[in-house]
């Protein structure tokens, strides 16, 4: 090589690091800066911070250290310009891997938000069409990227409109349920622009504080919305007795708890808000629909008189009007359907698209619910509030209903808030007592192991232990003995016997199935013996099976209506019988509406058969009737709608795809084989296919899971390793081998 040749690459190189330099040496050789704790503790916080936030708001974040410090925690300040979540996963693993006692992780300002596909059996109730709908609307923004550290994923793509969102896929190979290894939270207020930074100083400093007062756990307040419980006040009332056993700090002299039920007030959103402001308030749950921006209290008042009643039916048809314009459906049309199925004159349609008129509807439908701006204008004083309610923590939104809450004007320290929707039969307030032995918020939604369940705020943040004595096992129960989870079975506690039930159960698994049937029959508190079934559920054993026999009829409602569910889902005939004294004995509505499902996926032609024998025609005409039509409706849905759908060749594969999909939600047991026999067919397409797996997937607590297993494992070897159908069933048999994600939504 000439000596001129060689001076022109150097030249070239020279110039072409500087460029480099230039325009992203900050990102290239950035380094993460660790700023080690003030005290070495049995347990460490990892508190992640972007550059830019710490540079705006670092003595608050300082302080925030220094009150975790104060409450028992070593905290690392990890600050980076962090360019993508798997930074910050790896920086994580890393200081376990050094040995330091992470329990958990708080992330503040702005850091990488993990969007999940492909993953919609890791939630409690979102299912959407991915290949429908863009990526923004079908990914689930969630941490348990973060704090369970054995999940695999694929990376997708950066979003290309909010650089901090990206895009990963749950991976074939990786475990098909969540278990947390650590907990997480995220300080993120719903703000743009310098007012974010002000208000996160605001926080960090008023939280600093807060931190070290004396604060115990004995006022609550639960506020229920219209169409949570489906309107039955026996749900609403067993949770009053739930409570009772959590809580029972609330029901001594110097505690309180007080419960709102949207129909003792014509006027919810008003008294919500103003028991919210009040001081004495520790706890605030929530039980109502949602969304980003709002929280769906009420429905319309109930008409006290005939004109009262025809003015709220007027209303209806007007929303009815103006929901079909938005539509771009005929006016018209709707009015003559209306008048058709409901014989209402046309004057009572009358002023739908009037400006006065839509002013006065829209005024009366914003005082049903509460929205962004009714929080900001208040200041909620509950220390740790409970949104069950869906997309109220989607915090990739700005501003959304959890961060006005946390990050307002009151002084609440952390909310717990659902990223996307979710169902409503959930046990919420499972292991909640905890709080009041001093437990952690995030060490309490470490075990709602759902993609959408988030701690906003301060995930350190816990109250004083109100019991004299200090229960070690509560503030380290992960790593406690079994020694010491069998004497607190036997504790006069049910909070500490629900929780010593469940980690007994993860240390000794099918060991001690005996003792959990044991624990059932005999334990008196209703949560305890939930729990117990909750684990012998994981088990998916001949034990549970037969329990459920006699769970069915559990005087604590909560059992009874998991237990009906459970029932459809395993699907078995034999749970028949159960379900039909259920239909004409138990007054609960939600164990009622649960019961019909059941009997759906069992099978409702086999339940009229039994229902002839029983001679219930005869004792319930009404039920009868329904039972009749259901089997009729469900035989025409399987066998005339979804399965030719599905076969029809002639038809749109979007259409086919579609019906397909039902059966992750309608688990009918008779459609299994024929499921198959289409999993198994060659000549259909390959997406219809995948999409058939995928649906067998859901069938994990089924009578005919391993009939399911069995071919799933055959056809395997059959499909080309990479792809999209070998990927799938590679996905639903570890679902089938591993159980649901969470054993309560099955």
């Amino acid at each position: 090589m000439s000596c001129k040749k060689y001076y022109q690459i150097v030249f070239i190189l020279t110039l072409v690091l500087s460029i480099l330099f230039s325009f992203w040496g900050d990102r290239l050789f950035s380094a993460i800066q660790v700023i080690p704790p003030n005290k070495k503790m049995d347990a460490a916080v990892l508190v992640f911070v972007d550059s830019l936030t710490f540079q705006e708001v670092n003595e608050a974040v300082k302080l925030y250290r220094d009150a975790i410090e104060q409450d028992e925690l070593s905290a690392y300040l990890i600050i980076n310009d962090w360019q993508n979540p798997q930074q910050i996963r790896d920086h994580i693993k890393e200081m376990i891997g050094k040995g330091i006692p992470v329990e958990g992780i708080v992330l503040v300002g702005d850091i990488p938000i993990p969007m999940i596909l492909d993953a919609q059996h890791l939630t409690s109730a979102f299912k959407i069409d991915q290949d429908r709908f863009p990526r923004l609307r079908t990914a689930v923004p969630s941490d348990r990227f973060y704090d369970d550290l054995d999940l695999v994923f694929t990376f997708l793509e950066q979003d290309t409109v909010n650089p901090l969102l990206f895009y990963y896929s749950l991976a074939s190979d990786s475990p098909q349920k969540i278990e947390s290894d650590i907990y997480s939270g995220r300080i993120k207020p719903g703000l743009e622009g310098e007012e974010k930074y002000r208000v996160m100083d605001s926080y960090l400093r008023r939280i600093s504080h807060q931190k070290q007062q004396k604060n115990p756990l004995n006022h609550g307040l639960v506020i229920s919305g219209h169409g949570y419980h489906s309107e039955s006040l026996i749900a609403w009332a067993n949770e009053y007795l739930e409570l009772r056993e959590h809580l029972p700090i609330f029901f001594m002299p110097d505690g309180d708890l007080r419960m709102l039920y949207h129909q003792m007030d014509i006027d919810l959103k008003r008294s919500a808000l103003f028991q919210l402001q009040q001081p004495e308030f520790d706890l605030a749950i929530f039980h109502a629909h949602g969304d980003a921006d709002a929280q769906y209290l009420a429905g319309l008042p109930e008409g006290k008189n005939v004109q009262e009643n025809i003015e709220a039916v007027k209303y209806y048809l007007r929303s009815k009007l103006r929901q079909a314009k938005r539509q771009k459906k005929s006016i018209d049309q709707v009015i003559l359907d209306f008048q058709s199925k409901l014989d209402v004159p046309e004057s009572w349609f009358f002023g739908a698209f009037e400006d006065s008129v839509i002013e006065k509807d829209s005024l009366l439908n914003y005082g049903l619910d509460i929205h962004i701006e009714d929080i900001r204008q208040s200041s909620p004083q509950a220390e740790f509030v409970i949104l069950d309610q869906c997309f109220n923590g989607a915090f990739i939104h700005s501003p959304y209903i959890a961060g006005e809450y946390v990050f307002g004007q009151g002084t609440t320290i952390a909310a717990a808030a659902n990223s996307v929707n979710i169902i409503q039969d959930l046990w919420t307030n499972q292991n909640l007592g905890l709080l009041a032995y001093g437990a952690r918020v995030g060490r309490w939604n470490q075990e709602r192991n759902y993609l959408e369940t988030h701690i906003i705020g301060d995930p350190t943040f816990r109250f004083t232990p109100s019991h004299t004595e200090k229960i070690e096992p509560v503030w380290n129960y992960l790593s406690a003995s079994e020694k010491i989870w069998k004497r607190y079975v036997k504790d006069h506690s049910p909070v500490l016997r629900a929780v010593a039930v469940r980690k007994w159960f993860q240390q000794r698994g099918a060991d001690i199935e005996s003792d959990l049937v044991e624990i059932y029959h005999h334990d008196p508190a209703g949560i305890v013996r939930l729990q117990a079934l909750g684990c012998l559920a994981e088990l998916r054993s001949p034990a549970f099976e037969e329990l459920l026999k006699v769970s069915v009829t559990d005087p604590f409602e909560l059992i009874r209506r998991f237990t009906v569910k459970w029932m459809g889902d395993i699907g078995s005939a034999d749970y028949l019988p159960s379900l039909l004294n259920n239909l004409l004995f138990d007054p609960a509505k939600r164990v009622n509406t649960s019961s019909w499902d059941a009997i759906s996926k069992i099978g409702s032609a086999a339940a009229v058969h039994l229902a002839r024998e029983l001679s219930i025609d005869q004792h319930d005409k009404n039920l009868w009737d329904r039972l009749v039509s259901q089997a009729r409706s469900d035989s025409n849905w399987i066998y005339l709608e979804l399965l030719p759908t599905i076969n029809n060749d002639t038809l749109e594969l979007k259409k086919r795809i579609s019906a397909a999909r039902t059966f992750r939600n309608y688990r009918f047991q008779k459609a299994v084989p024929m499921l198959i026999q289409i999993l198994r067919d060659p000549q259909k397409p390959e997406n219809l296919r995948v999409t058939i797996a995928e649906a067998l997937g859901w069938y994990t607590m089924s009578v005919h899971r391993p009939l399911i297993l069995n071919d799933c494992r055959k056809q395997l070897q059959l499909e080309p390793p990479t792809s999209k159908l070998f990927l799938e069933i590679q996905k639903t048999i570890r679902r089938l081998e591993t159980g649901p994600n969470n054993v309560f939504t099955p």
